[in-house]
This record gives structure tokens, C-alpha cells and sequence, in this order.
């Protein structure tokens, strides 16, 4: 065993948040690049959905980073043997996977039949 595998083996939940961090930012600063961090409405709205997906990745790979050092592909066989496996039936996973969805498209089925006089002023 390396001293690299030793030290992440001793610490692996504080190696886990430092590549949380540093997988997070770094997918940031790829995404805004020279531009720097948004500043206005228009270059948020332009620039923030993917800057948003590259923070929230950072966990993900993280965890996937930290099975691959502690238990080597045979962590990783295990995660996804893990994923493929249903425990629960059907109807759940998708009661899970379309509540979301459901609701955005009632409440903005909803709000498009409001009048414009109740919505919110926007500058």
C-alpha cells in the first residue's frame, strides 16, 4: 500500500469533502471560464444553469472518486449492482420520478391561467 492509499484509507470522509469542494469549484470555474461569476440578471440566467450542474456534480464524483481509491473496481461493481437492484415495485419509482415533474406542470398550468395584474412585478 502507497502512503497516497494509506492516508485516504485513514481519512476518507475528510479527503472525501476536500474532492467535494475542489471537484465543485473546479466545474465552476470551467463553466464561467474568463467571465468571471456572474454579475447581472441576463448573464445569471445565461451561465447559471450549467454552473449550478457543476457545483451539484461535485459530491457525485466525489463519492465515485473516494469508492474507486478505498475499494478499487470492485467498489464500483458494487454501487452499481447496487443501483440495478429494485427493491421496492414499479409503481413507486414512478410515483418517485413523476412527482416532481406533476407538480411544475400544475402549478404552471395553474399560473398561466391567472391574469397578469397578480403576477409579480419584475425589473
Amino acid at each position: 500500500m502507497t502512503a497516497i492509499e494509506a492516508f485516504v484509507t485513514r481519512h476518507p470522509v475528510r479527503i472525501y469533502f476536500a474532492l467535494a469542494f475542489a471537484v465543485s469549484w473546479a466545474g465552476v470555474l470551467f463553466v464561467v471560464g474568463l467571465g468571471g461569476i456572474p454579475t447581472t440578471v441576463e448573464h445569471l440566467m445565461t451561465i447559471g444553469p450549467a454552473m449550478y450542474v457543476a457545483m451539484l456534480a461535485g459530491p457525485s464524483v466525489a463519492g465515485l472518486l473516494m469508492i474507486s481509491l478505498v475499494s478499487g473496481r470492485a467498489g464500483l461493481r458494487e454501487v452499481l449492482a447496487r443501483l440495478l437492484k429494485w427493491r421496492v415495485g414499479w409503481r413507486w419509482y414512478a410515483v418517485a420520478l413523476l412527482t416532481a415533474p406533476f407538480l411544475v406542470m400544475t402549478v404552471s398550468l395553474a399560473l398561466s391561467y391567472s391574469p397578469p395584474s397578480s403576477s409579480p412585478p419584475y425589473s
